[in-house]
């Protein structure tokens, strides 16, 4: 991966700020979508996974990987909930 980085004229892979930058995008977007509909499984996902990534003392690959998985299942809910009240 630092190839990739290197090439693109960077010393690291800057996955941190990447992920923090979606991660605040996602909230943003999730707090104005709940002005029309309640939505607190994206909300509650977002938050946890924010503050996992804030205190990284306990924070396993794992425990990452599950948090993806959750904001992924919230996506799948929307898509679900917007499909049934179309």
């Amino acid at each position: 991966m630092n190839f990739v980085a290197q090439t693109a004229g960077l010393n690291y892979v800057v996955w941190f700020d990447i992920t923090r930058g979606c991660l605040i995008l996602q909230l943003i977007i999730t707090m104005l979508a709940s002005f029309s509909r309640p939505d607190f499984l994206t909300l509650t996902a977002v938050c946890i996974t924010f503050y996992m990534i804030e205190n990284t003392d306990n924070l396993r690959r794992s425990t990452f990987r599950k948090m993806v998985g959750i904001i992924l299942l919230s996506l799948v809910y929307d898509l679900v909930w917007f499909n049934f009240n179309d």
